[in-house]
């Protein structure tokens, strides 16, 4: 478990699934290069954030996510460098609209983990954009991406589609910090946990899963098969659960945890090849 955790591939396992979801739901076909770009883009943002050395709250929050990474540097590069080589195949199989809004992304998480603001701060220490950054660039990657590679058009029910999207992620953006709230707080990084009180984030998250809810329950009246979006409500409805228990229950749970709630759309995309409707 150890070692799963600290290589970072289930990352990308968790963002092929994202957006495996998608195009379930949504019936467009599916693109294998953007799904391994999407495999390699997160894999790489979270890899390159947890090993370059640009968190120094990691030392009290993650000390033995550190000592592996520092032990095993081999892997870091080379897995970096893998990473590299199969986006650069994936990219002629884009389209070039594809392609700019991948660059945007890129340049986004750029700012958001590399300490490129004034005084060496990073995107991410601005408390009330890390989890917006956060939850957009999976609503990016997870819903437009697939939709701007099929050549299909951005409509408003593509657009509520990336806000459900959004608001299911945004809870685990600010879940995931509470367990770190007191090493954020010692190298003096501002976050939701550190900022808001325990009941003020369970109030976000609950918020914003329910009106996830209700975003989903409208979208699944609107499309032909209903049964697809009330299975991809349950992973919501997972997160609502994760977000009313006590936050001191688990670490485990607190992070890698709700994490894998968020490869919940795969269960949607396995439903709809087993009903024969995608």
């Amino acid at each position: 478990m150890r070692h799963l955790l600290h290589t970072n591939l289930y990352i990308g396992l968790i963002a092929v699934s994202f957006i495996l979801g998608t195009y379930a739901l949504v019936g467009l076909p599916v693109s294998v290069p953007l799904l391994l770009l999407g495999f390699c883009g997160a894999f790489l943002v979270y890899h390159i954030e947890r090993g370059w050395g640009w968190a120094p709250e990691d030392m009290y929050n993650h000390p033995d996510r550190v000592s592996w990474m520092r032990a095993h540097r081999g892997y870091f590069w080379g897995a970096i460098g893998a990473a590299c080589v199969f986006s650069v195949l994936a990219f002629p199989a884009l389209r070039p609209e594809t392609f700019g809004w991948c660059v945007a992304l890129g340049a986004v998480s750029l700012f958001y983990m590399a300490p490129l603001l004034p005084g060496g701060r990073r995107g991410k220490s601005v408390w009330f954009l890390k989890p917006l950054f956060i939850s957009s660039g999976w609503a990016v990657g997870g819903v437009l991406l697939p939709a701007v590679q099929a050549g299909a058009a951005i409509t408003w029910t593509t657009l509520a589609f990336a806000t459900y999207r959004f608001l299911f992620i945004l809870p685990n953006a600010v879940i995931a910090d509470v367990p770190d709230r007191e090493g954020d707080a010692r190298v003096g990084l501002q976050t939701a946990a550190t900022m808001l009180s325990e009941r003020a984030i369970r109030l976000l998250a609950a918020g914003s899963l329910v009106l996830a809810l209700a975003i989903g329950l409208g979208l699944a009246f609107h499309q032909r098969v209903r049964i697809l979006f009330l299975i991809d409500l349950i992973g919501p409805l997972m997160m609502l659960a994760a977000t009313l228990r006590p936050y001191a229950a688990s670490r485990w749970l607190n992070g890698a945890g709700i994490d894998l709630i968020v490869a919940w759309p795969a269960v949607t995309a396995l439903a709809a090849w087993w009903m024969g409707k995608w």
